[in-house]
């Protein structure tokens, strides 16, 4: 008899091939909650606190029972073998939970394993799931959060071991999602950059540094960190040496302060001479910060 519950995306609840009929919300959110804890076991104090927490203790207990049994009937027979609710305590044995597969699956140093880790990702952890309990969704902000930064670890070191293999439409796959899922990371959005050098992409890696410059500055007001814009640099300068927006962004990584890079200098402040042109030649970048529209 199997049971498996999915909890990275939205719930899904199979018991024996058959997924599980409908289920009130708050039985929803107990099977998910008994469902994260890899077997072991809560206390009824503790369930009724996380999703009763507006009622009087005996209500609440009163309530939990209630909802354990809506839980048993929607379950059925797979009730008997998979839900344990003793008197002071319920849990969820003998059940496949997609994070359980995941969090073993990330640990590994196997590209295969961890590709496998970042496919059960389907969603943010219980994705659009939302109940009237406080202590519940503070529980569930945690969750989305860990199980977030734990498939962006994930997927930065697989960039990293399929550029290494050799594999790289793998990596930018890779590299791409990472970024969707966090496009503030700038040690993501490095990795994708580079997956595109490294696959002879150059124009798509310089267009990701524009594309990462201006979504820092719209949303955090900085300009990319210095590792981030000598990157850059340095796929510029593999460039041809006629392109002279290019040039103009190697001389601003050039000029650019350690830690965190400083607000840009205004064009009027700084100037940049073309590769190969006279010394008296020179003239002001249209983007001080960023990469050429045209690229």
């Amino acid at each position: 008899m199997t049971f498996f519950t999915a909890l990275l995306g939205p719930l899904m609840i199979v018991s024996d091939d058959c997924r599980v009929g409908k289920l009130p919300k708050k039985a929803r959110a107990l099977l998910a909650y008994l469902a994260a804890q890899s077997g072991q076991a809560v206390s009824r104090e503790r369930l009724a606190d996380l999703l009763w927490p507006y009622q009087g203790s005996e209500q609440a207990r009163h309530s939990l029972r209630n909802c354990i049994l809506e839980l048993r009937r929607a379950l059925g027979s797979a009730a008997d073998r998979h839900l344990v609710a003793g008197f002071t305590h319920c849990q969820l044995r003998d059940v496949e939970v997609d994070l359980d597969d995941f969090e073993r699956l990330s640990r590994s140093q196997q590209r295969f394993d961890l590709q496998a880790a970042a496919d059960l990702y389907r969603n943010e952890f219980l994705a659009d799931f939302h109940i009237a309990s406080e202590p519940f969704q503070e529980w569930l902000a945690a969750e989305r959060d860990r199980t977030l930064a734990a498939v962006c670890d994930v997927l930065r070191r697989l960039v990293a071991l399929q550029d290494a293999a050799g594999e790289p439409d793998a990596a930018i796959r890779a590299g791409r999602r990472l970024v969707t899922l966090d496009p503030l990371s700038e040690i993501g959005q490095r990795a994708l950059i580079r997956a595109y050098a490294r696959a002879g992409r150059r124009a798509e890696a310089l267009r990701q540094y524009k594309s990462c410059a201006e979504t820092l500055q719209r949303e955090l007001g900085v300009t990319p960190d210095v590792e981030t814009q000598k990157l850059a640099n340095e796929i510029a300068r593999r460039g041809a040496a006629g392109e002279p927006d290019v040039a103009a962004i190697a001389a601003n990584s050039q000029s650019s302060s350690a830690g965190r890079a400083t607000p840009c200098q205004s064009p009027e402040t700084r100037h940049v001479q073309r590769p190969g042109a006279p010394d008296a030649g020179t003239e002001k970048p249209r983007w001080p910060c960023l990469l050429p529209e045209s690229l």
